[in-house]
This record gives structure tokens, C-alpha cells and sequence, in this order.
């Protein structure tokens, strides 16, 4: 899809950007109705639906920003300043500390950590508050339309629909890349350096051992733990949310963790139009209404939104060009029709870690090469993509072929596709994938391949929270064969 350039004005498209940010060593003039921050020689842009907050030394200094929704221990999302770590003695928190307290919270965020000899930016475990950089421009934003905001004639607004990834459906760009030359996504357990403008790996450094059958329940039980305080977190934020809920493993899964909560939660299935005839939809609709009568909670089917041109258009623009527009009628038009946007939005993406997806899709007997990955993440062949994934494989410590496969799904499919997709979701309150938290992620990554393979996660958890909502059985694949 051409865009226009005599009609672009990213700036002016800015302003309805929700949950975006932009930073830069320079002070950008701000889309209308934005805030500015000042730090350090920075100038942070937000759009007012992004919370920020400031971190601040031991001595009160301001330190830095924490950006988006923190789930902090006590089930609360973060609001006010927040206090970094403190060493022994008067000298600054080494980064191993800051790591450790900046890993302690869920949610969805990006810290930036402005210390005189560490300046740093994070993410969530996930990456689903997305950051992406360029340190010619010594810019980081959410979106690279944001990041090359005074650039309108930049190649990027000038892609036709046949250029990757615009009408591909679940097409994405791995290994850090988008669709901007020269600008690079931060990936999911890197870092960015700001003084010096490279992205380094920081977690896991060595590989996850699978543990024994005699430990999965204590793990089952700290999942489960996790994702119900961070479900309840975002309902205490905003009063209530809504779960998309389908006739798979994760959502069913996010239920179970919800249901001490179910007085402030409604579920919704989305009805896809005709012209998706194969997907496997009427199945969802279907599963999931019985499951509501069976187990009573509240739930609607809502039919598919239509989109013109203009919709899709602006869908690209709010993710950056990082997929294609196919998701503006399930994650936009539709939820703009029919739900309150003062609440909070919850899927179940990230799951698919806990069911050694990518392993059970290509069950490989040892270390995956460049072919193999772009095989299980079903992408095409393209410049650049070969050289960006060798790097991604060097910097990834010896694990097994699964271990692999999953740090793909959790890093590239998780980080550069589901996050890139969340800011085309439609302005809820707070927009969460509940698993976001690292103890939920290391659980996943330990437990036997196995064990996740055959549904062993999604068994254990309804059993120990719902067992009733085992009573149905589980849609193993999606679309055709569904």
C-alpha cells in the first residue's frame, strides 16, 4: 500500500499514537498533545496515554524513566517515582543490580536508566512495549514511523502493498531488523547502550536445564501464581478488562489464572467476515460460548469490524511497517465498536513458549541453522535476513535444539511481531500480555520439551485453578487442519 506523501503528516497522525514514545539527544518538536521530558541530555516525547515515571537515585536524583505499566510484586501497577537499587556503601548500582530490580516487575515497560556511567535502555521480557533505534540519528522510539518522524520522504512511506511485509499475514522481520534501513529493533533480553549505541545480550547467558518430573508442579504453581497477579493488577488498575478468548491452550490457560477475578471480566471472541472461510473461527466461537455456559462467566462473540484503505494505512503507520494491516479489523475496527476503551485488554500471546511450539512445528535433533529458522518462522528468503539471523544464533549461549527454538519464538516472534502488533491494538486503558514476567518465562523455558509439547503447562495449570475448564477439548491447530 503506497502512502500518499502529499498527504503525510506523521506528526499530525502522532498525535493518536497511544502507549508510543520517542527519544533523542535532541529536542524534536512534539506531536500535538504530547509531553516532555528532560534528563540527562535527553528529551523524552510521550504520548499522554503512556505513563512515565521517574527513577531516581538514592540521593534523589533523577535518574532515569520508567515507561508504561510495571506489575510490581504486590499486584499494582507502578505509579510514582521509583527508587533504583543501592550497593553496599555510596557507589552507584553495578548493572547486574539494576537488572535483577528491573526484571522483579511484569507488565509492559521500558526502563531507561541514566546513571553518569551507565546509560542504558530495557525492556520488558517480552518486548511488548517495543523499542526500536538508530544511533546515526541517536534516536530510540516505539515504532520506527516514529523514529524517522521528520522524515516523510523516507523509502519506508513510499512501499507499495507487494513490498514485505505490507500483505503477507504474520510476516515480521527477525533478528532486530525492520523496515527501515539503518534502523534496528532492540531485541528481546538485549540492552541498548546509548552512550555508545550498540545492543548487547544480557539474559540468558547460559542455557535453561530442563528439570525433573518430580519439580514441575512447584513450577506449574509459580506460573500460575505470576499470571494471576498480573491479571489482577491490570483489573485493579482499570476496574475491569477484557480476555480474547478461542478454542486454544492459551487463552484457556489465561482464564484459569483469571478466575478469582471473573465479577471484573468479560471474554470476547471475534466472529471473522466471509472472506475468511478457512480459519478455524467458527470453532472459537463455538468452544468458547460452551465453555461460558458450562462454567459460567461472562462472554460475547463480536462480529468482525470492516476497514477501508485509510484504516489500514493508519494501522501501518501506528506498528511502523512492521507486519502487515491484517489484524486492523480484530485488534481496531472491532474493538472500537463494540467495547469500553476505559478498560483493560488482555491475549494470551507469549503462551506458545509453554508448548514448544516452533519444536513441535520442526522437531530438530540438533543445533538449528539460518535455514531451519526461517523454515519454522515461515519467512521468505530475503536481503539481509540470513546475516542478521547468523548473528542472532552466535549470540545465543549452547542449549538444545528446543532451547533454541523457543528463544526464537520468545525473542523474534514474541518481540517483533506480537509487540509491534500491540500498538495497532485499539487505545484500551492498559493493553497486557499477562505472562510478561520473567518468572513466568523461565518457568516455561524449564520445563521439560516434552511435558510442553503434549500440553502438559495448560493440563496442569486449569487443573490446579479450573479443572472444569478441562471439560472441552482444546483446537490443537489453527486455520486449515484446525
Amino acid at each position: 500500500m503506497a502512502i500518499d506523501l502529499d498527504d503525510l503528516d506523521i506528526r499530525a497522525k502522532a498525535k493518536d499514537f497511544h502507549d508510543q514514545f520517542l527519544l533523542a539527544r535532541n529536542t524534536p518538536e512534539p506531536p500535538q498533545g504530547w509531553r516532555t521530558h528532560q534528563c540527562g541530555g535527553w528529551c523524552l516525547l510521550s504520548h499522554p496515554s503512556l505513563p512515565v515515571l521517574r527513577l531516581v537515585s538514592r540521593d534523589g536524583s533523577h535518574s532515569g524513566f520508567a515507561l508504561g505499566h510495571p506489575a510490581g510484586a504486590r499486584g499494582r501497577l507502578a505509579r510514582g517515582d521509583l527508587e533504583l537499587p543501592a550497593e553496599a556503601g555510596a557507589g552507584p548500582p553495578s548493572a547486574a543490580a539494576i537488572e535483577r530490580w528491573v526484571y522483579g516487575f511484569g507488565g509492559r515497560f521500558v526502563f531507561v536508566v541514566m546513571l553518569p556511567r551507565m546509560q542504558r535502555l530495557y525492556l520488558d521480557p517480552m518486548g511488548t512495549l517495543t523499542a526500536v533505534w538508530c544511533g546515526r540519528r541517536q534516536r530510540v522510539a516505539s515504532t520506527p514511523t516514529l523514529l524517522l518522524m521528520d522524515e516523510p520522504d523516507h523509502p519506508v512511506f513510499r512501499a507499495s502493498a507487494s513490498d514485505f511485509p505490507r500483505r503477507r499475514p504474520n510476516q515480521f522481520f527477525p533478528a532486530g531488523l525492520t523496515a527501515a534501513k539503518g534502523v534496528r529493533r532492540l531485541i528481546v533480553n538485549h540492552f541498548l547502550d546509548l552512550s555508545g549505541w550498540t545492543a548487547a545480550r544480557h539474559h540468558p547467558l547460559c542455557a535453561y536445564e530442563e528439570v525433573c518430573d518430580g519439580e514441575i508442579p512447584a513450577l506449574v504453581a509459580r506460573f500460575h501464581e505470576i499470571t494471576s497477579r498480573q491479571i489482577g493488577a491490570m483489573i485493579r488498575e482499570c476496574g475491569g478488562a477484557y480476555l480474547g478468548l478461542t478454542a486454544g491452550e492459551d487463552s484457556r490457560r489465561l482464564l484459569a489464572c483469571a478466575r478469582n477475578h471473573l465479577d471484573r471480566l468479560e471474554c470476547v471472541t471475534v466472529r471473522f467476515g466471509p472472506d475468511h472461510p478457512d480459519s478455524g473461527n467458527d470453532l472459537d466461537v463455538s468452544v468458547a460460548t460452551r465453555l461460558a455456559r458450562h462454567v459460567g462467566f461472562r462472554h460475547r462473540a463480536l462480529q468482525e469490524g470492516a476497514c477501508d484503505s485509510g484504516a489500514s494505512r493508519d494501522y501501518l503507520l501506528r506498528i511502523g511497517y512492521s507486519g502487515g494491516p491484517g489484524k486492523v479489523r480484530k485488534f481496531w475496527e472491532t474493538p472500537m465498536r463494540h467495547l469500553d476503551l476505559c478498560r483493560g485488554w488482555m491475549i494470551g500471546h507469549g503462551g506458545e513458549i509453554g508448548r514448544s511450539h516452533y519444536w513441535k512445528r520442526l522437531p530438530l535433533e540438533t543445533r538449528p541453522t539460518v535455514t531451519d529458522l526461517l523454515e519454522v518462522m515461515r519467512l521468505p528468503v530475503r536481503p539481509g535476513f540470513a546475516e542478521a539471523l547468523e548473528s542472532w544464533l552466535a549470540g545465543l549461549p549452547d542449549g538444545s535444539p528446543a532451547f533454541h527454538l523457543d528463544m526464537a519464538h520468545l525473542e523474534m516472534r514474541v518481540g517483533g511481531w506480537v509487540g509491534a502488533h500491540l500498538h495497532g491494538a485499539a487505545p484500551f486503558r492498559v493493553n497486557m500480555l499477562p505472562l510478561c514476567h520473567r518468572d513466568c518465562i523461565d518457568a516455561m523455558l524449564m520445563l521439560p520439551t516434552e511435558f510442553k509439547a503434549e500440553g502438559g503447562l495448560a493440563r496442569e495449570v486449569l487443573k490446579l485453578a479450573w479443572p472444569e475448564l478441562l471439560d472441552l477439548p482444546f483446537n490443537r491447530n489453527g486455520g486449515l487442519g484446525g
